[in-house]
Formats: C-alpha cells, structure tokens, sequence
C-alpha cells in the first residue's frame, strides 16, 4: 500500500518539478483608456493560453503578464495585445 501511494505521489508531483517557473513580462500599450479595454486585453491573452495573471496600470499605460514559457512567449503576447486593438511593446522581461 505505501508502494503505491509513494508511485501515486510522484506520479503527480513529478510533472510540478519539470514545469519551467513563470515569466513576467511589462508591456507599453496604447489605446487603453478604460477597465473595458483592460478587459478586452485580459480575455485575448487567457484565450491565447500560457497566461496565469495580467495585472493593468493605466496611469502608466501597461500591462504586466505573467506567463509560462514553455507554451507562450513575450512575442506572441505582444502579437495578441496588438491584433486585440491595443499597440503593445515590449518594455521589460523577468524570470
């Protein structure tokens, strides 16, 4: 029984220990100007998959997107801001 509860434990956990650690990514984006806006950013990024957190700041106009690299990249979250109809670059990476 304890042979196949340890082979069950790291079964599940091994998976956790191989995943990439996230990335966080702060994008300058233009045209938002609202919470709607922000919202519509939200929804096309967690549709595009890899995102786990997008926080805004519209005094500053960014986005900050936290993200796994192993099945998203800072390019391809740009591309989907931008075609989403809000201009976005690149302005820091970490992680």
């Amino acid at each position: 029984m304890k042979k196949l509860l340890s082979t069950l434990i790291l079964m599940v956990l091994a998976p956790l220990a191989l995943a990439a650690p996230p990335k966080q990514a702060t994008y300058e984006v233009k045209n938002m100007t609202c919470g709607t806006c922000a919202l519509a950013i939200e929804r096309a990024l967690k549709r595009a998959g890899g995102v786990s957190k997008v926080d805004f700041d519209g005094k500053a106009a960014t986005v900050i997107v936290q993200f796994d690299p192993a099945q998203t990249s800072t390019a391809s979250i740009q591309k989907t801001i931008t075609e989403a109809g809000f201009p976005a670059k690149l302005r820091a990476e970490r992680g």
